[in-house]
């Protein structure tokens, strides 16, 4: 590539957990070698980056969280100077946020990347929603693309009054492993597994609800994720076994049978295109764009109902007791290789950079 046409792209982020806008990014970025890229990264805490590992700069604010958003401000100010960017791309709604403030002193390009969808802003913290209502206001003026990651985040957040002319859709891409895990059938037990965050928007509280009314007994779940061991779990305290996130997730979808995502709020979910991708069987409630991963409408249940979920579950219990093989199988992986390409979608943001002038 002519270096002419190589951009330097500042990207500011909330944070570097294990969440999937962090590690999309970081996998984004690692795989593009037509631009340089450096990471703003509001809070430090929990970062997920190997910074040996890495081609790229993140700087982690030295402020504390608590201060956001002056003191970050003025040292976003600085670093604008200091690196002179041609495209700022902002993840998330505080570091979309913080674009409002630099846009009068910055005049070239700004993205806003938005992970998720917002059909039901009770479960988002106060803050959130109001730094979402800002934003909203100021969408027409500020970001000269809003890139979302799913069909369903940019209908519900242009519904909340998003601007529509600068919206568009880049799916998250995966990348199918060529070993995928050997599948470990169980020894009776029926292994039900989630990966997420501690969050109320991932529904946690449900599936605990609907993991109470099973009509059999021989089953299990493994919930893994940020804050998952702090969840309060009162009944079937020996088949609830709670992790925090782990880099070996290989180990854990090879060792389930079913993997059930019971969120309220979705974007596009990483975590149940990982699993599709390593042929789990999956059930997920129909928020985002989670019925078009799944290409299926008998593996969608409504959010927030615990009762269609226990039903689905024993349906999926059943399947697996007649035939184990067959149910393992069940599963559109040619589907997930053909929409949701990681080469395509490393490809559609590339395109993005290189047509911003």
């Amino acid at each position: 590539m002519n270096t002419k046409d190589r951009k330097t792209i500042l990207h500011i982020i909330t944070n570097l957990g294990p969440g999937g806008a962090p590690k999309y990014l970081l996998k984004l970025i690692q795989n593009d070698e037509n631009n340089s890229h450096l990471i703003y990264v509001i809070d430090k805490k929990d970062s997920i980056a190997q910074n040996d590992k890495i081609k790229f700069k993140i700087i982690y604010s030295r402020f504390n969280k608590l201060l956001f958003p002056f003191p970050h401000i003025l040292e976003l100010i600085y670093y604008l100077f200091k690196i002179k960017p041609a495209i700022i791309q902002s993840w998330l709604y505080h570091a979309d946020f913080l674009t409002i403030f630099l846009r009068p002193i910055f005049r070239k390009n700004i993205i806003w990347s938005i992970r998720n969808s917002i059909y039901d802003i009770s479960i988002l913290k106060k803050t959130t929603i109001l730094i979402l209502k800002i934003c909203s206001l100021f969408s027409k003026l500020v970001p000269n693309k809003i890139l979302y990651n799913s069909q369903a985040g940019r209908l519900s957040h242009e519904i909340f009054g998003y601007n529509s002319d600068k919206g568009e859709v880049i799916v998250n891409g995966i990348s199918i492993p060529n070993d995928l895990p050997t599948y470990k059938k169980s020894s009776g037990i029926f292994r039900i597994g989630t990966a997420c965050r501690n969050d109320p928007a991932k529904g946690l509280e449900n599936m605990l609800l609907a993991l109470d009314d099973l009509n059999f007994n021989d089953w299990s779940w493994t919930l893994i994720g940020d804050g998952c061991t702090n969840l309060k779990v009162i009944n079937n305290n020996d088949k609830i076994f709670l992790h925090e996130f782990s880099n070996d997730i290989n180990h854990f979808y090879s060792n389930i049978d079913l993997f059930v995502l019971p969120s309220l709020s979705e974007g596009l979910s990483n975590v149940l295109l990982e699993a599709m991708s390593r042929r789990v069987p999956c059930l997920a409630t129909d928020v985002g764009d989670n019925k078009l991963v799944l290409a299926d409408n008998t593996k969608i249940v409504p959010p927030g109902n615990h009762n269609e979920l226990t039903e689905k579950i024993n349906e999926c219990f059943g399947l697996f007791k007649k035939d184990i093989v067959k149910y393992q199988n069940n599963n559109k992986i040619d589907h997930i290789k053909s929409e949701y390409s990681y080469k395509e979608s490393v490809k559609a943001y590339q395109d993005q950079w290189k047509n911003l002038t």
